[in-house]
């Protein structure tokens, strides 16, 4: 699976699955999960060790790779080379990373000729005609002479040797963690292996560089079937309609992470169990980037009767005077209730929190608590038990007497609770645990 992924699911009391009141989760490795009832601790039903009630994300499969982290020592499942023209060191640094508490940095102190200094990840069995997509983070130290980083990946055969050329992807900006990645590579006649390379390079005599590597992703496209459900009953699943409606999975968007693409089209996820969020208070909270503001409104979650138009609730993004805000609405055969934060939201990521106490809402982007204006109604706090007759929850769309209100983002992470208002300072705790652990650029 992709590197460090529990550091966004965990850190002590502060994991959000033994938070009461957890109901539904999408993670962007995993899938989205909703919980039967309202368990205090389903450590293993997200462990999948008594899977029920799931939505598999099957656009690619993840669980390839050792270590990709590198929160663990070096070992076998990281193999050094440094040619016979180069000097330098492969270590883990423990004091330097893009997240979690470890990189791999490479070292080329000296060349005498074209050389290279690397870590290759232990080869992945492969099969011809496979697609297979590639990541990491990286951070460039130093570059003198004819050098750069570089993620080199192989595809060989039984015997292990090349097949054809290797994919190069070279990366020489000093500064800023950047992700170094190629996408969609179909694997050659005769593969039987898929080798990856972290690496500096240098082409000549003199050349000298250093970086740092950190939180690789190997992921291989999957099949996609229309119902993605697994363990006791389908009915208790998430739907993805046909195949052109599923979101797809992005790897390494949110800091080496992966995240979900809605494409704004009409990518749409419908819980088919019917409207199982009741609570008359609870909270949403979403790590996302917009990628477009082409609809006037882009549901984040939501719950709609399919029936008639005038009853729902939606945590969404809505575009008025020409700029995207965070929006919370709500209606039971009557008039809209609608508040509106402030902020204009752009293309960069948010950590973005939809809470209800039962009588008021509150909107809180990136650790700050948006002023909110009532831009229909009142701002009454009702949440989804305050919508009678609702036949579905959805995510990335609205669906009533049909589909429409597609988010046009990238989803990393969506948690929702319901019930216990005081969870909110525990949110804010888990906001600042995010932001520590690997979010460190959210603002």
């Amino acid at each position: 699976m992709f590197a460090n992924q529990h550091l966004l699911l965990r850190e002590g009391k502060l994991d959000p699955r033994r938070i009461s009141g957890l109901t539904t989760m999408l993670r962007s490795d995993k899938g989205v999960y909703k919980a039967s009832g309202s368990p205090t601790n389903v450590q293993d039903w997200v462990d999948q060790s008594r899977v029920a009630y799931t939505f598999e994300q099957a656009n690619y499969e993840n669980k390839y790779g050792t270590n990709l982290g590198f929160e663990s020592a070096l070992g076998a499942e990281w193999v050094e080379f440094i040619s016979g023209a180069a000097t330098g060191t492969t270590t883990r640094d423990t004091t330097v990373s893009c997240y979690g508490s470890a990189s791999l940095k490479l070292d080329m102190t000296a060349a005498s000729g074209a050389a290279d200094v690397r870590r290759r990840q232990a080869d992945i069995a492969a099969v011809a005609g496979e697609v297979w997509s590639v990541g990491a983070m990286c951070k460039v130290l130093s570059i003198t002479g004819a050098a750069r980083a570089r993620l080199q990946i192989e595809f060989r055969d039984a015997a292990l040797a090349v097949i054809g050329s290797a994919t190069i992807v070279d990366f020489s900006t000093i500064g800023a963690w950047s992700l170094v990645s190629s996408l969609n590579l179909t694997a050659p006649a005769l593969t039987a292996w898929i080798r990856i390379n972290l690496m500096v390079r240098g082409d000549a005599a003199g050349a000298i560089a250093a970086c740092y590597w950190d939180g690789a992703q190997i992921v291989k496209s999957a099949s996609l079937p229309n119902i993605y459900s697994q363990g006791q009953s389908i009915k208790n699943s998430f739907d993805q309609r046909t195949t052109s409606q599923q979101p797809t999975l992005t790897p390494a968007v949110f800091f080496g992470k992966p995240g979900v693409k809605f494409d704004g089209s009409d990518d749409i996820l419908k819980a088919i169990m019917g409207a199982y969020l009741t609570g008359s208070s609870g909270l949403v909270l979403a790590l996302l980037q917009l990628t477009g503001t082409t609809s006037q409104t882009q549901v984040i979650i939501g719950s709609f009767d399919e029936a008639d138009v005038t009853r729902f609730v939606s945590a969404r993004i809505r575009r008025t005077d020409a700029n995207p805000y965070a929006n919370m609405i709500q209606r039971e055969a009557d008039t809209n209730d609608i508040v509106q934060g402030g902020t204009t939201i752009s293309a960069a990521r948010y950590l973005a929190v939809f809470r209800s106490d039962g009588s008021a809402y509150t909107i809180r982007l990136n650790q700050r608590e948006e002023v909110l204006t009532v831009a229909a109604g009142a701002n009454t706090g009702d949440w989804f038990s305050d919508v009678t007759l609702k036949d579905n929850v959805t995510i990335g769309g609205h669906k009533q007497s049909s589909e429409g209100s597609y988010l046009q983002a990238y989803i990393a992470l969506l948690l929702v609770y319901e019930g216990d208002p005081g969870i909110g300072s525990r949110m804010r705790q888990l906001e600042r645990l995010l932001r520590q652990r690997g979010l460190r650029a959210l603002r």
